[in-house]
């Protein structure tokens, strides 16, 4: 059996699944997915996302005696904490008259102000970072390869962060591309402040092995991991650290304070698959990760370049969304729903036509709108035994969240959790 402990923490949060494919939501986020926004496994190739600041809802759970806080002033100081965390709504999407149809726009003057104003903070950092580390005395703080990784590593994000502001205060995007990016936006300035973090806090901690700075826990992203001496490390450098561990690791000397029921992510994020934000509800998209992909290389705007050579998601038809609707699509065709993976070019208006001609005839048979009329009373149904489900779940660990084949037990230990058995 296995079990996740953690040495300096009060919380457990939900240990995000291993799957290959990655479903946006309503928030524009992906879940307990968001690399750089929620506690994930460690990744070699982006070891600056454990520093990433802390999302605040763990790190403000109320049910803990005590909250992580940079007590001591360690850490870089940005002017808007929020910056990578507030949300949009309507209001913040402005139409544009340029374009007689459709529903085109950009985000509001406010909006974009307070996203180049952390654009252009978090630029000043790292060109003061730089200047330090490209010295004689703070080269010597990293070593060839890692200084050479981390260098490139905070190129491709700023890049990324600048094109995408971009393509933001350049407007005329749908507002299902705005979203989008503008959560795009929001989790790559995240790991650059992550990657100041790690370069300037966490990496000299890391070097300084005759040191310990368990007890200065500081309020950054952490991460999940099996390995035992990387669980040690991170302890004593003060990163929040869940063990994922078999019972085989425990012994007579450790120390048990309580166990927890894990965290969900959906405190956090949203669950439900419809975009909202501008006139038409939209069925949010979703894609296929390779197997080598990562999230500090992925961008989401190579995917919608993909989309067409404009960069615009080439919608051919937009409806108001109606559940019933929509359930009887995708059960009449699966494999037609929308991904970013699969778009390649956009229909002719001969194929179009003809699909909403099919589309008709199929909605107006007698057969299909009882068979809608049936999956509404379903949904509804299923609606009502999930809410039931979650009040009765409280402060058990819901097995959904877990990965397959994976059942664990959420344990807060205290420092002795890492006696060797």
């Amino acid at each position: 059996m296995w079990f996740i402990s953690t040495p300096n923490c009060e919380y457990i949060p939900e240990l995000p699944r291993k799957i290959s494919r990655i479903q946006y939501y309503e928030d524009g986020m992906m879940g307990a997915l968001e690399f750089f926004k929620w506690p994930q496994e460690y990744d070699h190739n982006a070891p600056y996302a454990i520093a990433c600041p802390a999302n605040p809802d763990l790190l403000y759970f109320p049910t803990q005696s005590f909250f992580n806080e940079d007590v001591k002033g360690v850490l870089p100081h940005f002017s808007d904490k929020k910056a990578p965390w507030f949300h949009i709504s309507g209001k913040d999407f402005v139409v544009t008259d340029v374009f007689p149809t459709g529903e085109y726009g950009r985000l509001t003057d406010i909006v974009l102000k307070r996203i180049r104003e952390a654009l252009l903070e978090i630029i000043n950092h790292i060109l003061d970072v730089m200047e330090e580390l490209n010295d004689a005395s703070g080269r010597d703080t990293l070593d060839a390869i890692k200084y050479e990784a981390a260098m490139e590593a905070c190129e491709n994000l700023q890049a990324r962060l600048r094109c995408t502001y971009t393509k933001l205060f350049n407007g005329d995007l749908t507002p299902f591309e705005t979203i989008l990016l503008f959560r795009e936006f929001q989790r790559v300035l995240l790991a650059l402040r992550g990657w100041v973090i790690y370069v300037t806090v966490l990496w000299p901690r890391i070097r300084n092995t005759a040191k310990s700075y368990e007890r200065d826990v500081l309020p950054v992203r952490g991460l999940f991991s099996d390995d035992e001496e990387l669980v040690k490390t991170m302890f004593r450098i003060g990163v929040p650290v869940w063990y994922i561990r078999h019972t085989a690791t425990f012994s007579t000397r450790t120390t048990i304070v309580r166990s927890v029921a894990p965290l969900t992510a959906r405190m956090s994020f949203s669950a439900l698959s419809v975009m909202r934000l501008g006139q038409f509800n939209m069925n949010a998209p979703s894609w296929r990760r390779n197997i080598a992909e990562d999230p500090s290389t992925s961008s989401l705007l190579e995917r919608l370049e993909r989309v067409s050579v404009s960069n615009h998601a080439l919608i051919a038809q937009v409806q108001r969304h109606r559940p019933e609707i929509a359930s009887i699509l995708f059960n009449l065709a699966r494999e037609g729903m929308f991904s970013l993976d699969r778009i390649a070019t956009c229909p002719s208006k001969e194929e179009i036509a003809a699909q909403s001609v099919l589309l008709d005839d199929q909605l107006g048979s007698e057969e299909t709108m009882n068979a809608i009329e049936e999956v509404e009373r379903d949904n509804e149904a299923a609606w009502q035994g999930s809410n039931e489900k979650s009040d009765n779940d409280k402060g058990v660990a819901s097995s959904e969240i877990l990965p397959p084949g994976l059942t664990y037990t959420a344990l807060a230990l205290s420092s002795n959790v890492l006696t060797p058995s």
